[in-house]
């Protein structure tokens, strides 16, 4: 008999529901943090640079991305589970899922930055050097009000998908 939000009163009047919506939220955040830190200086490389196997390591980059979840999840449980290739286990941590959200969106961040970072001229950069500026201040000033449009889209991507992870959070958080 018409619209009710009453619903939502109760997801959000319950602590239950309070605690998963809080941990998706921050997990999503500090998933799309890292994929950031790690996938700008890989996105500059690839935007500035010339070298031999650029396409086909650009390429393999993407592998991930189109993996299915199951397969990333017991490919990191494969690595760092309780009897992975590697001497120690992050099962059922917060760093798993985030290594995994990484390993998942690097190519998400690596495609779109270094896309609009090659376009940037970089007699623009060098004009700033000329002036005085050091090399954050080129950055911050010069380099990445150009870039910003790409870097906000692979975050809310980033975001976006690590949000939605159900399969990555249940497999590998326990």
């Amino acid at each position: 008999d018409g619209v009710s939000f009453a619903p939502f009163g109760d997801i959000f009047g319950d602590d239950f529901f309070l605690e998963r919506i809080w941990f998706t939220l921050w997990q999503a955040t500090a998933s799309t943090a890292l994929t950031l830190i790690l996938g700008l200086p890989s996105a500059y490389i690839f935007a500035r640079f010339d070298f031999p196997g650029k396409t086909l390591i650009k390429a393999i980059t993407t592998v991930p991305f189109v993996m299915p979840t199951i397969v990333v999840a017991f490919g990191f449980l494969a690595l760092i589970g309780p009897n992975g290739i590697l001497p120690f286990n992050l099962t059922n941590s917060i760093w798993i899922i985030l290594l995994a959200h990484v390993f998942y969106n690097y190519t998400i961040v690596v495609r779109t930055v270094s896309a609009l970072w090659a376009n940037v001229d970089p007699r623009t950069e060098e004009a700033a050097r000329m002036l005085g500026a050091g090399p954050w201040q080129v950055f911050w000033r010069v380099t990445f009000p150009q870039i910003r449009p790409a870097v906000l889209a692979a975050s809310m991507l980033v975001f976006l998908f690590t949000f939605t992870s159900f399969g990555v959070v249940l497999i590998l958080g326990g």
